[in-house]
């Protein structure tokens, strides 16, 4: 189609219908359902979202092990804390110094030698006499 100048430009009138570019829209076939389409869709939409949450490694299930996994780092703090802590106390124990002796004496009653242990023993209400 050669349009020289001055010329009107000819239209091809191939393949378009009476009503213009759109048509009107199809109906259906008669026994058929013409949303069977959108009903697919849904239904696989549905399946990937119950897939997606509640699946095996679904989103829910990704929460509760990031909640498990964030209380079981504070265990182990807490647990490296106390460790230290009982490692400092072996450790000065070890060394045989005043935390010994210390130990020997209000747990185990020990005393060295020459010295006299004295034992204060509360007495009872029943033991006090008043003097009238």
């Amino acid at each position: 189609m050669v349009c020289r100048m001055g010329e009107p430009r000819k239209r091809s009138t191939k393949g378009i219908s009476r009503g213009g570019f759109f048509r009107p829209a199809r109906r259906p076939k008669p026994g058929r359902r013409p949303a069977l389409g959108l009903t697919v869709t849904v239904f696989v939409l549905c399946a990937l979202a119950y897939i997606y949450f509640f699946g095996d490694n679904g989103y829910i299930r990704e929460r509760e092990v990031r909640k498990e996994i964030q209380y079981l780092e504070e265990e182990i703090a807490l647990l490296k804390l106390e460790s230290d802590e009982l490692r400092k106390e072996i450790d000065e124990l070890e060394e045989g110094g005043i935390e010994l002796e210390r130990i020997g004496r209000e747990q185990l009653g020990m005393i060295k030698e020459g010295e006299i242990s004295y034992r204060l023993v509360p007495m009872r209400s029943e033991d006090w006499v008043l003097d009238n």
